[in-house]
């Protein structure tokens, strides 16, 4: 990868937002993440908005009490878009890179994941 101050967020053809500072470590990336959904980009932008806004709230449950955290079941009601294999990172001067999985959001900006 080249030298990259962003990437693009990618779901399908749908493009999800840009994240800023992208930093590889230990084998995972993480970055500052912006969405930049438009509202009508189609059926799959709530569904989208809907996994992001729960994994922010399931690591801000996971923070608040570690020693109870939230099972990770609660994600299975989104396999559809975890294990869809519409995940991918575009970077300025490449094409896409397929994510593994799905990323994982967290806080405010932060967000997470593998490619594979």
């Amino acid at each position: 990868m080249a030298d990259a101050t962003f990437v693009t967020l990618w779901f399908g053809e749908t493009r999800v937002g840009r994240i800023d500072n992208p930093d590889l470590h230990q084998g995972t990336w993480f970055g500052d993440f912006e969405s930049e959904m438009e509202p009508v980009g189609g059926p799959i932008v709530p569904r989208l908005e809907e996994f992001i806004s729960f994994c922010r709230d399931w690591n801000r449950r996971c923070e608040a009490d570690p020693v109870n955290a939230p099972d990770a079941a609660e994600f299975d009601r989104f396999l559809d878009v975890i294990d869809s294999g519409l995940w991918a990172i575009q970077y300025a001067s490449e094409g896409k890179r397929r994510i593994l999985h799905a990323p994982n959001f967290a806080g405010d900006m932060e967000v997470s994941w593998v490619e594979g």
